[in-house]
């Protein structure tokens, strides 16, 4: 678990600092001084191995995309990953914690193919003219005994690129955006298939009941022909789609599981946890992420305009001292900075109603 973080070189961040991290982290902030930011990077360092698929989707959801070639369609823009200030740019993006621990480091290079069959693959900073050179993205990340670099993963800007690229499944890392985890691709039958019938769909179904108190059990049914749907068994009602419960129970269920799938020693993110929530439902929410996290070993970093969302944050953090941890994020000019509250002074700033959003 991170208990702190440094971003450095990472898009909008020259240098950022957060002093403190804790179990369960919400990250305020006005409108872009970085709060989505600060997420995707603790995303790419807690994803290890799948650290550059997950470098390519951050890509593909703000529709950074190449677009100077029309056989670039599919290519995305690695160096929007890197940050830029007067018309230059880092050459390597930094996820680590402040000590410098645990870093992650992210960089680009050129990689080609030289003589006949069998040909030896090259790369470097600069490719011979006339090859056919694809741009890359390297990631390696430190070993646990800080002696040196053992990790180092490849992965081609290309998409039908010869080189390795790894998989996207198996992260022990989830980021779950403010538009929901059906605009990035990804079915929620199939997490409710990791769940079933365990302990976790107990924790899933107790997380709906915030919503609806009589809700008895969640099934996935075929809706199409290769896509199903949720649908909730409600007592004194025949079943019925979830998504017709509202949004705010369609985004707690994907709260939830994106909560119990992580995975053992996993980070939750969540981009606006509240969207489509009541705020009288947000005690119970925020109360059901610090039980499970604990319970699972899993880190959770969300973000929220909502002071709704930070009262609530603080309500349920009474009851887990140490564990919860508010982070304001702010901006001056391109300079990007942090402080960070907790247990007391948490309490303080919502009993006293001070302005941290």
């Amino acid at each position: 678990m991170l208990e702190s973080l440094r971003i450095t070189g990472f898009r909008a961040f020259s240098d950022l600092a957060v002093e403190r991290l804790g179990r369960v982290t919400l990250v305020v902030g006005k409108n872009n001084v970085g709060k989505t930011t600060l997420l995707e990077a603790v995303h790419l360092h807690a994803s290890g191995p799948y650290a550059l698929s997950a470098a390519r989707r951050i890509l593909e959801r703000r529709d950074e995309y190449l677009v100077t070639e029309p056989d670039d369609a599919d290519k995305v823009e690695l160096e929007r990953l890197f940050h830029r200030t007067n018309g230059t740019r880092s050459d390597v993006a930094r996820i680590s914690d402040t000590a410098g621990a645990h870093a992650l480091e992210l960089f680009t290079n050129w990689a080609w193919w030289e003589g006949e069959v069998p040909r030896e693959r090259r790369q470097g900073e600069a490719p011979p003219d006339g090859v056919n050179a694809q741009r890359q993205l390297i990631a390696r990340k430190h070993n646990r005994s800080g002696r040196g670099w053992q990790d180092v993963w490849v992965e081609l800007q290309d998409p039908g690129g010869a080189f390795y690229r790894p998989k996207q499944d198996g992260s022990l890392s989830s980021l779950l955006p403010s538009s929901g985890l059906r605009a990035e691709g990804i079915d929620i039958a199939d997490l409710w298939d990791d769940v079933v019938l365990t302990d976790r769909e107990r924790t899933v179904v107790e997380a709906l009941s915030i919503i609806e108190p009589d809700l008895e059990r969640i099934v996935m049914v075929k809706a199409g022909r290769s896509h199903r749907t949720a649908m909730a068994k409600v007592k004194g009602r025949t079943p019925l789609p979830l998504r017709s419960l509202g949004d705010g129970m369609n985004r707690l269920l994907e709260v939830a599981l994106g909560l119990v799938t992580v995975g053992e020693g996993g980070t939750f993110l969540v981009d606006e946890i509240d969207a489509g929530l009541h705020f009288t439902t947000l005690v119970d929410v925020w109360r059901l992420v610090f039980e499970t996290a604990a319970r699972l070993d899993v880190q959770v970093i969300a973000t929220t305009h909502g002071w709704d969302c930070i009262e609530a944050f603080q309500q349920a953090a009474l009851n887990h001292p140490s564990n919860g941890v508010l982070v304001r994020l702010q901006r001056a000019g391109d300079e990007f900075g942090s402080a960070t509250f907790a247990d007391e002074e948490l309490a303080i700033i919502t009993r006293e109603s001070i302005e941290v959003r």
